[in-house]
């Protein structure tokens, strides 16, 4: 009965130690995951900035140019009924309204370039899914364990999102050709004479002057930003440098720990066969009393009083200690 009380703790102690492993690759395995879950959600919402931004610059060049042809038919219907004064105004207004329309085509440009680079990327995933090919790391679909309902499920909104796309470049495309097929036209029909000719260049020059001094401020602002960022990365580096340097302390410590661990549960492993092999022995006359009780209580009481030893609060032993009878 001892003797199988014995093996019986000998086994609780190594599957004590083996469950404490598979809980620390368990935690490793949620952390990778909840990892994948943050990148995914990140580049969601990239995608989706992108999207909205691309919608409101559309939104941008089609009110651009609906005033644009509001001000042209004002100017082209109304032209013989202004004086010089009203005439220099309304020159004034439609250039700055020709330059609006030309600052929101490059702006359309630069998102529509971004739209069909994204819905290229999608398209790569989704073949890529279709193929079930290995996941790549640019992009992450799939939400839970790779099956065929997560692949088909993310398959589909891989779909809406490049139909989606495919929407939003067709509408960017055209409204940027429509601008463009009438580039400059406004501005030559609008000069009729050499005074309108000079309201006009001495428009642009002070238009050229005010965005030159907009453009200086802007640069010195830029700059503060820049020598502040690189405060801040400075101070993230050393932050970062003494994180580290704990974390190497901690994870020293645990090793040390574990070590002292492992070595008192092998030692009383030991111990136990030791009694195993003692019960099984006889003992002679005389000295049965003297030995009749098993020596693992003391070396129990020796660990409990140990500062050092952190027994794993999964390991329960039955009884504190055992006589041999």
């Amino acid at each position: 009965m001892k003797k199988e009380a014995g093996v019986y703790r000998s086994w609780k102690m190594k599957k004590d130690v083996e469950v404490n492993k598979l809980l620390q690759n368990d935690r490793k395995r949620q952390f990778e995951i909840q990892k994948l879950q943050r990148a995914q959600e990140k580049q969601q919402a990239i995608l989706k900035r992108k999207s909205e931004e691309a919608a409101v610059a559309n939104k941008r060049l089609k009110e651009a140019l609906k005033k644009q042809a509001l001000v042209r038919n004002d100017r082209n219907n109304n032209f013989e009924r202004y004086d010089a004064s009203a005439n220099a105004t309304k020159l004034k207004t439609l250039l700055e309204q020709e330059l609006e329309v030309k600052v929101r085509v490059q702006e359309a440009k630069y998102h529509l370039k971004n739209l069909v680079e994204d819905r290229k990327t999608l398209s790569l995933e989704l073949r890529r899914l279709k193929n079930s090919d290995p996941p790549t790391k640019k992009r992450i679909t799939t939400d839970g364990d790779g099956s065929p309902k997560e692949v088909n499920i993310s398959i589909i909104k891989l779909t809406d999102e490049i139909n989606d796309r495919n929407v939003q470049i067709a509408t960017l495309q055209s409204e940027i050709q429509e601008a463009e097929n009438d580039k400059f036209k406004g501005c030559v029909e609008t000069i009729r004479s050499i005074n309108d000719s000079k309201v006009l260049l001495n428009f642009l020059i002070e238009k050229s002057i005010k965005e030159r001094i907009d453009h200086n401020n802007d640069k010195s602002t830029v700059k503060d930003l820049k020598n502040n960022y690189v405060e801040a990365i400075k101070e993230k580096d050393s932050s970062e440098m003494k994180v580290k340097s704990l974390q190497n302390q901690h994870e020293s410590s645990l090793v040390d720990l574990q070590q002292k661990y492992e070595s008192k549960i092998s030692f009383l492993l030991k111990q136990l066969q030791n009694g195993s092999e003692e019960e099984e022995s006889p003992v002679p006359n005389g000295v049965h009393g003297a030995h009749n009780t098993f020596f693992v209580p003391d070396t129990l009481d020796v660990l409990d009083n140990d500062p050092d030893y952190h027994p794993d609060s999964s390991m329960e032993f039955d009884t504190p200690y055992m006589k041999v009878t």
